[in-house]
């Protein structure tokens, strides 16, 4: 009986081993803040590293995505005794990365997750800044803790020492010029702390373009008393602000009193203030303008897509591509949602050649996203990521935010009503 016991408990200790062996193991420390894609899920990601880590305890990218699994299903947890072991689970891993990576990036960043003590915060972010930079998160991380400091300064120079490393997206960097491109001069563009708007950085700093374009976060916007060192340094007091009841004061400070022309970024996440500002907000193709009278947004349009962006990167061989990290398909996408009414005006307008060429242009890019095949770490995880997510829908689990949306661009591009 007791050698049954002994072989029943020996297949099932075999059974889980094959299956974290069999387990593809992804990169999910690069998916950024953790996504509700289920315990079970990232529990099953848990265990493939912690298999990595038995064969080599010093690599740190096993490290990283371990404790990432373990970091994401205390965020995401929602029964409360379930939540703190799942804390605990957590601060032992912090303390085994001590001992095996310490002095590291990796290793700092989850400490800060621990901390909550400013003075040590602090002492632990410049530990940080103290270490090479060897990846695009390395150099976006630092960028976004001086940005969240006020140190301007020290981003122009981790900008200008990022641009002469190639650790970026040539790609998203591609989209990011052709959205600055379209502004009128002296314009202030509203767009996301990460990453494009340490994009525009890049840009800006790096490479010395656009330097006339006032970068601002839809945050520092929405809430100037927050953002008072971004309106101080436009030697602006916040004050003025503190009886506005309009949505976005700020926005309409640049328009009326510096008359400033203002457009919003596609990657601005504050759905609730592009909902608010709908009405003024007029597409010109990757970005959208805030105005407060009407005007032929369709001739601007056309003309940033005939004549201004750059999409040759958009039409060349798909093997040539260097997404890095932040880049993935999903950002083209946006041509589709920006460019989607100029095809239906070209269609009516008659303009066949145009339209054809314009349709080629999307249906290309949403053909590439059907057919692609995941090459780096990060597009293999956000396909995991898109197929967990139909997984989950197919069972009628609820689903946070869904990544898939290639269907509804598809009515776009054919012109079908939603």
């Amino acid at each position: 009986m007791r050698r049954f016991i002994y072989l029943l408990f020996f297949f099932i200790i075999l059974g889980q081993v094959t299956t974290a062996r069999n387990t593809e193991r992804l990169e999910i420390s690069l998916m950024g803040y953790p996504m509700p894609l289920g315990i079970s899920w990232y529990q099953t990601q848990k265990e493939a590293w912690q298999m990595e880590l038995k064969k080599d305890k010093r690599n740190e990218k096993s490290w990283d995505n371990y404790a990432y699994a373990c970091f994401a299903m205390w965020q995401t947890e929602e029964d409360s005794s379930k939540k703190q072991e799942f804390q605990k689970e957590l601060d032992a891993c912090i303390k085994r990365m001590k001992k095996y990576i310490p002095d590291t990036r990796t290793y700092y960043r989850y400490l800060l997750v621990q901390n909550t003590d400013s003075q040590e915060q602090e002492r632990i972010h410049q530990q940080i800044l103290s270490l090479k930079r060897t990846c695009e998160r390395d150099y976006l991380n630092d960028i976004r803790y001086c940005y969240d400091t006020h140190q301007m300064e020290k981003v122009k120079e981790i900008a200008r020492e990022w641009y002469k490393s190639g650790l970026f997206s040539s790609d998203l960097l591609s989209y990011c010029h052709n959205e600055l491109a379209g502004l009128e001069k002296n314009a202030v563009l509203v767009s996301e702390l990460a990453p494009s708007l340490f994009y525009h950085y890049l840009l800006q700093y790096g490479l010395g373009l656009f330097e006339d374009i006032e970068i601002i976060s839809s945050i520092d916007l929405m809430n100037p008393e927050q953002g008072k060192w971004f309106w101080e340094k436009q030697e602006v007091d916040p004050k003025i602000f503190s009886d506005s009841k309009k949505v976005a004061p700020g926005a309409e400070y640049f328009l009326e009193k510096e008359k400033r022309p203002v457009y919003f970024s596609q990657f601005v996440f504050e759905k609730d203030l592009l909902e608010a500002l709908k009405s003024k907000l007029y597409p010109e193709g990757l970005v959208l303008k805030y105005s407060l009278k009407p005007y032929n947004n369709m001739a601007v349009a056309r003309r940033n897509y005939e004549q201004v962006y750059l999409l040759d990167y958009l039409r060349r061989p798909w093997s040539d591509y260097h997404p890095g990290i932040t880049y993935n398909l999903t950002a083209n996408w946006n041509y589709i949602i920006s460019f989607a009414p100029l095809l239906q005006f070209y269609r009516t307008s008659g303009d066949k050649n145009q339209y054809t060429k314009l349709k080629n242009l999307l249906q290309g890019i949403l053909n590439h996203s059907r057919s692609f095949k995941a090459t780096t770490e990060n597009e293999k995880m956000i396909e995991a990521v898109m197929a967990r997510q139909l997984e989950m829908k197919e069972k009628g689990e609820a689903v946070d935010k869904i990544v898939d949306r290639r269907d509804e661009f598809q009515k776009l591009i054919d012109g079908v009503e939603p």
